[in-house]
C-alpha cells in the first residue's frame, strides 16, 4: 500500500503530472498493482480484497483476480527437494 501511495503521488504530482495522464477508465498510466493473497492467515483473503479496493480508489489498476500463493506447499516442496538432493 505504501509503495502504491508513493508511486501514485510521484506519477501524478510535479513535473510528471502532465506527461503521465490517466487512461480512459480513470487509472493512472504506467502503474499496475499486483496483489497476492499469501494464504498464511485465515483473514488474508479478506485483507487482499481490501487492499485491492483501496488501490483501485487511488487510481491504480490492479489484477482483478487476486493471486493465491500457496506458501506452505511451496516451502514444503522446496525443503523436500533440498533434502532429497542432500541425500544423493
Amino acid at each position: 500500500m505504501a509503495l502504491c501511495f508513493l508511486t501514485a503521488g510521484w506519477k501524478t504530482d510535479g513535473a510528471n503530472a502532465n506527461a503521465v495522464g490517466k487512461s480512459d477508465d480513470g487509472f493512472i498510466n504506467g502503474i499496475l498493482g499486483v496483489i497476492v493473497d499469501h494464504g498464511l492467515r485465515e483473514e488474508s483473503n479478506e485483507e487482499a480484497h481490501i487492499v485491492s479496493s483501496r488501490v483501485t480508489e487511488m487510481g491504480i489498476l490492479s489484477n482483478s483476480d487476486l493471486l493465491l500463493c500457496h506458501v506452505f506447499e511451496l516451502v514444503t516442496s522446496v525443503l523436500t527437494q533440498t533434502s532429497f538432493r542432500n541425500q544423493m
